[in-house]
């Protein structure tokens, strides 16, 4: 019975020191069960879950959670459904490779409207070169062709968030302790992973160049997923 609270902890815990000390104002973008927003609301994070639907989210929850509200949001026009400036913090988990390509920019834009000053967009999504990471690797394909529309590299989401504004963006996930140190070697550890991500696209066949993640991701330069840390001015 306590097991499961201890297994969530250990699986949302890179979250909560990515995210820094609250209370903060947190807003997730495609909350799914609602695990990890709750994780966070129990952190004493003030946290909005969203989903397409009221269906798709709230219904998951057995008992109300201090902390923790539900909202509806189609995820990539956020500022039609939030007050400006309104989050200190807004996450993604797995959702990006679900959006429409064409999609990003503006769900890019609207991450950026709806955050405060100085807030950070934090999210994870798979990376292009160790995929598909969708059932389409069942059938031996080279891209995703099932519920991921999209897998990316650093390279694009790096310009696309410039494009939308961001000042900075780091890796998200780097055991520092102060949020200077986590953008100083989250910033350095960037770099080493855009250098062996180009490297990488010089690798002539899609099977070859994730035979080449996988053993570099043994070594801690590479990783399946992409994990930034996006700070607005």
């Amino acid at each position: 019975g306590e097991s499961r609270p201890v297994a969530a902890g250990q699986k949302h815990d890179k979250w909560c020191s990515a995210i820094g000390a609250p209370p903060l104002a947190l807003y997730e973008i495609g909350s799914g069960k609602g695990e990890l927003i709750t994780y966070l609301a129990r952190q004493g994070f003030l946290c909005k879950a969203t989903e397409v639907t009221r269906e798709r989210g709230e219904k998951h929850l057995k008992a109300s959670v201090p902390n923790l509200v539900w909202g509806v949001s189609d995820g990539v026009h956020l500022e039609r459904f939030e007050s400006a400036a309104s989050y200190d913090v807004v996450i993604s988990d797995q959702v990006l490779e679900h959006f429409h390509p064409d999609d990003i920019a503006a769900h890019l834009r609207g991450v950026h409207q709806i955050l405060k000053p100085g807030g950070r967009y934090i999210f994870s999504t798979p990376h292009r070169f160790s995929g598909p990471h969708d059932v389409s690797r069942v059938f031996k394909c080279d891209t995703p062709c099932g519920m991921h529309l999209k897998e990316y590299t650093y390279r694009e989401f790096m310009a696309a968030l410039r494009q939308a504004g961001f000042q900075r963006a780091y890796y998200a996930f780097i055991p520092a302790r102060s949020a200077a140190g986590k953008r100083f070697w989250g910033g350095l550890y960037l770099r080493v992973l855009l250098t062996v991500e180009a490297l990488l696209s010089f690798v002539p066949t899609h099977k070859m160049r994730r035979l080449c993640a996988k053993l570099l991701r043994k070594l801690g330069l590479f990783s399946n997923g992409i994990s930034l840390a996006a700070e607005k001015a």
